[in-house]
């Protein structure tokens, strides 16, 4: 109908006008068909059938619906497709849509609904808000008839939050249907849904005190096989409670920073560059949280673990010589413990180094085990000898030697005291008496002489009692 040409009656339609050709009889005509019409789907054909009997009487009234029809050729699958959802994650989807096509005219589209975890399809007959999933593949109860608005160009369904469960995979399975009764192949579309947040964590720094900052660092991981697709960092100097704005501490509310890199695979791992050593405060203590968002939409809100708390210190410790005391002199039996103080301002000392140098030849001792010394070694040249004090608790250090034999009378020594704080700054400054003292070494006694003397009758002579 739609091209305007006739059946030729042999496997063409090229006649201009309208042609009658004989069909394939069923005994006595009681039945006839014809067959091998090449038929083009989505065309419109119309058929006019003719009788004529044995005397040559030739049918000439023609009824519609009896032996004239109209229709429609179609052997064209529909097409349909699940346009939401396209993600792998979703923490809410209240809206599955698609779209269908065909070449005629689609007639339904029929959804039905997998449940991973329970290995079973929902039965459409119980209730969205409390789904029961307990179709197999084979059950054709499994499909049911979504809405559409446009004759199935664009269709859709609507579901509660609580026709998901957390963590579990679903995937809806789509069909279009078409006047003729063409079925299309099954369209599908699997996602996890998850509502459980991720978290991230601050791995850089990881001391509690530092002597700078190249940069924040860490890592970040989500949960249900979600994938961490942004993490932002907030920094907070605690002396006054203001946030870092990514030029320095000018916030009273929490600013969250963007990541500087983001990459690879669970955990996660970020960078974040804004904040370096030249916007610390030494002797400053400063917050830093890190927030996860994951591919499913869920943002991190409990920041209970991962975070970090460090103070920034570059002020040197300082170590002090108690004993020997400045400018003293200590005799044989008085001098085989040296001792001394360290401390640091903002943070703990944790290492104390001495040397010891001898001044009438400007040799220096050497420990013959400096780095857990032993109290015994030999004295050399060629410059300063550092001995680690293994014996250093509670801010107060020791150096405890065998003997004494390393002092000699009538010598004079310094000693130095140089201490490392907990980040890693070392002392460089040594005042006189505190951190260095000059001593001696005197081990002869003193002797006393008597340059005049009176007798006891030069006395009386002159004047004095006896008794006096």
């Amino acid at each position: 109908v739609d091209t305007g040409v006739w059946y030729n009656g042999t496997n063409n339609f090229n006649q201009v006008s309208e042609f009658f050709f004989t069909a394939t009889q069923n005994p006595n005509w009681l039945n006839w068909n014809v067959t091998g019409v090449p038929f083009t789907s989505g065309h419109t054909y119309y058929i006019k059938s003719r009788a004529t009997d044995k005397a040559g009487n030739v049918e000439t009234t023609f009824t519609v619906g009896v032996n004239t029809n109209t229709f429609v050729f179609d052997n064209t699958v529909p097409q349909v497709a699940i346009t939401l959802p396209s993600l792998p994650r979703y923490s809410n989807l209240p809206v599955v849509s698609g779209t269908s096509t065909d070449n005629v005219a689609p007639t339904a589209v029929k959804l039905r609904v997998w449940n991973a975890n329970a290995s079973a399809f929902w039965d459409p007959t119980t209730p969205k808000t409390s789904p029961t999933f307990n179709k197999n593949a084979s059950d054709p109860t499994a499909w049911y008839t979504v809405q559409t608005s446009n004759n199935w160009a664009v269709w859709q369904d609507t579901f509660p939050a609580n026709f998901y469960s957390n963590g579990v995979s679903y995937s809806f399975d789509a069909e279009a249907f078409d006047a003729a009764s063409n079925v299309s192949t099954i369209a599908y579309a699997t996602f996890t849904y998850t509502v459980s947040s991720p978290t991230a964590y601050v791995t850089l720094p990881s001391s509690a005190i530092i002597q700078g900052l190249a940069g924040i660092s860490g890592t970040a991981s989500g949960l249900n096989g979600a994938n961490v697709s942004d993490v932002q960092i907030s920094v907070q100097r605690l002396s006054d409670k203001k946030w870092f704005d990514g030029a320095d501490f000018n916030n009273p509310g929490v600013t969250w920073r963007h990541h500087a890199t983001l990459a690879g695979s669970a955990p996660f791992g970020w960078t974040y560059n804004e904040l370096t050593t030249p916007k610390l405060t030494d002797g400053t203590s400063y917050y830093i949280q890190a927030q996860a968002t994951d591919d499913a939409g869920n943002v991190q809100t409990d920041f209970s673990v991962g975070t970090e708390t460090f103070t920034f210190d570059i002020d040197q410790p300082t170590a002090t010589v108690v004993i020997p005391a400045q400018n003293g002199y200590f005799k044989s039996g008085t001098l085989s413990t040296l001792s001394g103080t360290a401390a640091d301002t903002t943070s703990t000392a944790t290492k104390v180094q001495i040397q010891i140098q001898r001044l009438s030849d400007n040799n220096f001792w050497q420990d013959s085990t400096p780095l857990n010394p032993a109290g015994a070694g030999t004295w050399v040249s060629g410059g300063p000898q550092w001995i680690t004090m293994s014996t250093f608790t509670a801010g107060t250090w020791k150096y405890v030697l065998q003997n004494e034999s390393l002092w000699s009378h009538n010598t004079s020594y310094y000693v130095w005291s140089m201490a490392t704080d907990l980040p890693g700054n070392v002392q460089s400054n040594f005042v006189v008496g505190t951190s260095s003292n000059l001593f001696t070494y005197d081990t002869q006694f003193p002797t006393a002489t008597i340059t005049n003397y009176y007798t006891l009758g030069d006395l009386v002579a002159k004047g004095y009692s006896p008794m006096a």
